[in-house]
């Protein structure tokens, strides 16, 4: 049985309410923003426990095999997951090869082995204080987890390189199209309501709350640490932070598309890609719907994102009340932003995949162009403008009745 929900906030925009105790199958609604923001089943635990295990396991085999083959004029070259990594340390881009090693392998198996112990130890009633870390874990590395991104990219390669030789996806492909099932599935699964709540009645005393807690969504004393999972963020004005990130990705967004991403050689041939470029290849090469998928990666969604972060980010800086709706609209675009910010990688991670795959000596090689860093660094840095935003902001701008 789940325990007494304490009293709990939307962390969308800041609604309180009262302790409640939940009934099998049933969910929780704000009803100021819509936003959904608890679901209890019986099976909760089981389900999440299951999830984890399987991907886990999953990642065991996932090493073992190879990933991906390709065949060029008797030439061919057969690369593991981890060959990407080890191809960009070869052509000298550190930073981005520990991003793809990061946020496409290690973070994703962190992610499952903490959410196993975490369920685990809640199974068996066994959750202690020092456990905190992990919950804090699995709600951060959540919002960087991009194998399925990986995955994406990884097929529009393939297209890539149909001109170049014959592709053999290899069992390693296919267990890891697994994995992403069952990791979706799990991130899809668990929330912050219903996992802080099992440390809630151990760790929180009587207390006057008045404060929504940044860290698991329940209230706390204004201006002391939250008894349930620790977090002491003040209530700042998070424009500034969101600026400065937004600001510098713009900075980045100029060279991101003007130098080249990509750079093939070939037998008396050197062809530098752009951005644009390679989409517009694609388009030649009658790939339409990549072309569409890389053009919209690659390019719309930076600018797009950049354009509305920036919108919304002044309109709260002017303080200018507006109507319910309009903020509701404001909302939702910034959530949309915020989900579809880390499909941007969907480039950097083709480009890094074919650098490891077409190695084929003199006959054909894919190497890193100088666009990837700032185009990497325009991709992290909305994302972070993104996540350092309070989207409370947005529903502190609603007109009231006698405005």
């Amino acid at each position: 049985m789940i325990p007494k929900l304490p009293q709990y906030g939307c962390h969308q925009c800041g609604t309180s309410f009262e302790p409640v105790i939940l009934d099998e199958g049933s969910s929780l609604v704000c009803p100021t923003c819509e936003k959904h923001l608890v679901c209890y089943g019986a099976d909760y635990i089981n389900k999440v426990i299951a999830l984890s295990a399987t991907s886990l396991l999953l990642f065991i085999y996932l090493f073992c095999f190879s990933f991906i083959s390709i065949d060029f004029k008797g030439l061919s070259n057969h690369i593991y997951l981890l060959d990407t990594v080890k191809n960009l340390f070869k052509f000298h881009y550190s930073l981005v090869a520990i991003i793809f090693s990061v946020n496409v392998i290690f973070l994703p198996l962190a992610y499952c082995l903490s959410t196993f112990i975490l369920f685990i130890r809640i199974k068996q009633n066994k959750l202690k204080k020092r456990h905190k870390p992990l919950c804090h874990f699995i709600f951060i590395a959540k919002e960087w987890l991009m194998a399925d991104v990986f995955l994406v990219g990884v097929l529009v390669s393939m297209v890539k390189m149909g001109d170049i030789g014959k592709v053999h996806l290899s069992l390693g492909f296919y267990v890891f199209c697994l994995l992403i099932i069952c990791m979706v599935f799990l991130c899809a699964t668990i929330s912050k309501l219903n996992t802080w709540v099992y440390f809630y009645p151990a760790l929180v005393p009587e207390i006057k709350e008045t404060q929504l807690c940044s860290g698991c969504q329940f209230v706390k004393e204004r201006r002391k640490p939250c008894f349930c999972c620790g977090a002491n963020k003040p209530e700042t004005n998070s424009l500034t932070a969101s600026w400065v990130y937004l600001i510098t990705a713009v900075l980045c967004y100029v060279p991101a598309n003007l130098l080249p991403i990509m750079t093939t050689i070939a037998p008396q041939q050197k062809l530098n890609s752009t951005i644009l470029g390679g989409v517009s290849i694609l388009w030649d090469m009658h790939s339409y719907w990549v072309a569409i998928v890389i053009l919209i990666a690659s390019f719309v969604i930076p600018l797009a994102k950049i354009t509305i972060l920036a919108i919304i980010l002044w309109q709260i800086q002017k303080k200018q009340k507006l109507d319910k709706n309009i903020v509701k609209q404001q909302s939702l675009l910034f959530n949309v932003t915020h989900f579809i910010g880390r499909w941007s990688f969907i480039d950097v991670f083709v480009v890094a995949l074919l650098s490891a795959l077409v190695q084929l000596k003199s006959l054909a090689v894919i190497e890193p162009g100088a666009a990837l860093i700032p185009f990497t660094a325009v991709v992290i840095l909305t994302m972070l403008s993104a996540q350092s935003f309070d989207s409370k902001a947005i529903w502190r701008n609603i007109k009231s009745h006698h405005d």
